[in-house]
């Protein structure tokens, strides 16, 4: 767990996953007054609500065969991140309700996602069955912390300027932060090519990775 704690690409994907956290636990806050004013009420704006969610399960499906073919979860993270911003774009400046909704639904549909993504992308960036756990529950504790902050910043109704505000900016730092992380990992694995044949990689290779984690010479990072 030590070891976990000490390493700067728990602490950008932790960043990261804590983000999204800010943005995707808020919908609910911003979603009713949106369905209210297009007349939507009772069974029928719940019902119109599993339109933004139904838009986030598509694409979720989308991203992880996408991921799961090409292995590149830190690009879906960015491009996705820049729809989010789109949306929210949509959200602030506009007050007509429909278009409003809409935005609601790109932010949705890019972010959800993104959840998926961020939290595969670390546990494969950590093997070994004590790295890979330890990395996982303590990123989950930091990031449900962050979901809380982001039910408490939406305190200007009816628009909620304030609280998209934030959460457009955690989506912002979410994809500066992927791009930064996937020059960091490109920039490792360069290293350890470059080590590949040097004594401190042959030392490496007597333990195995569950022992040594994403550190052993024969590890390579994905991104």
């Amino acid at each position: 767990m030590l070891e976990v704690l000490l390493d700067p690409t728990f602490w950008l994907l932790t960043a990261m996953n804590c983000g999204i956290h800010v943005t995707t636990s808020a919908f609910s806050n911003f979603l009713p007054p949106i369905l209210d004013g297009l007349g939507w009420e009772d069974e029928k704006a719940q019902l119109m609500s599993s339109i933004v969610y139904g838009c986030a399960f598509v694409n979720i499906f989308i991203c992880a065969r996408i991921a799961d073919k090409t292995n590149k979860r830190g690009v879906l993270v960015v491009v996705n991140c820049c729809f989010a911003l789109t949306g929210f774009v949509l959200l602030l400046v506009v007050t007509n309700n429909a278009a409003r909704f809409a935005g609601t639904c790109i932010a949705a549909a890019a972010l959800m996602p993104c959840l998926m993504l961020v939290l595969v992308w670390l546990a494969m960036n950590f093997p070994g069955y004590s790295y890979r756990t330890s990395s996982i529950a303590l990123t989950n504790v930091f990031a449900q912390c962050f979901g809380i902050i982001g039910n408490k910043v939406y305190t200007d109704p009816p628009y909620y300027r304030q609280g998209l505000a934030i959460s457009a900016g955690m989506t912002g730092m979410t994809c500066f932060l992927a791009i930064a992380l996937l020059w960091r990992l490109r920039v490792l694995n360069e290293k350890k090519e470059a080590e590949k044949g040097s004594q401190t990689g042959l030392d490496s290779t007597v333990l195995s990775v569950d022992e040594l984690g994403n550190k052993h010479s024969e590890f390579r990072y994905v991104f």
